[in-house]
């Protein structure tokens, strides 16, 4: 069962990542920058204010503390343990992956800030 789970999941990734395009390319690099998202943030925090006035402080902590936390905790309880290569580390893959720049961390289970 767990053979073909990642049969699927290889298969699935591959297909995926064969529809890239120079349009695709430069969309994804786009909206994967880190600071592309801080016009958004900014809203987001603006309306947290507005709306909640002296508690958003609170809910600003929370937010920060948790976002550490699931980060911190993405790496160490799961990419540490699991140890799963990201396609284009995989030898058996990297030749087949399509990749714009670079590869980023060796483990790529699960999705995190934190490069392991």
């Amino acid at each position: 069962m767990l053979e073909f789970l990642n049969q699927l999941d290889t298969d699935l990734f591959l297909l995926i990542n064969g529809w890239h395009g120079s349009f695709f390319d430069a969309f994804m690099v786009y909206i994967s920058a880190r600071f592309f998202w801080i016009p958004f943030y900014i809203i987001l925090l603006y309306l947290l204010v507005s709306e909640q006035k002296k508690r958003s402080w609170l809910a600003l902590v929370a937010v920060i503390i948790l976002i550490t936390l699931s980060d911190q905790l993405s790496v160490h309880a799961f990419k540490e343990v699991f140890q799963r290569l990201r396609p284009c580390h995989d030898t058996s893959l990297a030749l087949m992956v399509h990749t714009v720049e670079g590869c980023g961390g060796k483990f790529g289970f699960i999705s995190s800030l934190g490069n392991v």
